[in-house]
């Protein structure tokens, strides 16, 4: 498939290779800091940092092990590009475990700040979504543009950080999959905030 990255973990959790376009999209992101040489030979939850979506990779990762396979959807937005990625996950034949990522959905945008790695931040913290990349205001959960209007975030001289972690209705519907015994491990969280 063109432009699907593929890397893959070791038994232990450890990023062992990583394919050409994983360096492009890095690079396409802003994200120096995530090219293959910087990557390769690192723990997989050193990359995830919200307690719960790696919980939730941990049992996704138990499950394919144990045979099954994992296809889902979750969001991944740039700052001038909304995405909807399928995320395929394997075991092969010598104990590793490979995931197939590709762009299935996608549509360009104006600039949106608060996804700019480059912007000038304050302290303040502002949860996002690690799979439908929604965000979190005083407990409910809004599309990007409508939560960032909602919040004022443009009328702040600095904007705040971003947290990702997962909201509830998808860690309920990522939970409930994970745990059905239903194999393949299926499900799609990004899609309802993509339309």
């Amino acid at each position: 498939m063109p432009n699907t990255i593929i890397y893959s973990v070791d038994d232990e959790d450890t990023i062992r290779a990583v394919n050409a376009n994983w360096d492009h999209f890095a690079s396409e992101n802003d994200a120096p800091q995530l090219l293959a040489a910087a990557v390769v030979g690192s723990p997989l939850y050193g990359h995830i940092t919200d307690p719960t979506t790696r919980e939730v990779y941990r049992a996704i990762l138990r499950r394919v092990r144990e045979g099954s396979e994992a296809r889902f959807r979750l969001r991944c937005d740039a700052p001038t590009r909304r995405r909807l990625l399928e995320i395929e996950i394997t075991r092969e034949a010598d104990g590793s475990v490979e995931f197939r990522s590709r762009e299935v959905a996608g549509a360009e945008r104006g600039p949106r700040r608060l996804l700019d790695v480059t912007a000038w931040r304050n302290d303040e913290l502002i949860r996002v979504c690690s799979w439908c990349n929604r965000i979190d205001l005083d407990g409910a959960w809004y599309e990007l543009d409508d939560g960032v209007a909602r919040a004022r975030l443009f009328e702040q001289a600095l904007l705040p950080k971003i947290t990702h972690t997962c909201c509830e209705e998808c860690e309920a519907t990522l939970t409930a999959s994970i745990d059905s015994v239903v194999d393949p491990i299926t499900f799609s969280v990004g899609d309802q905030a993509f339309g």
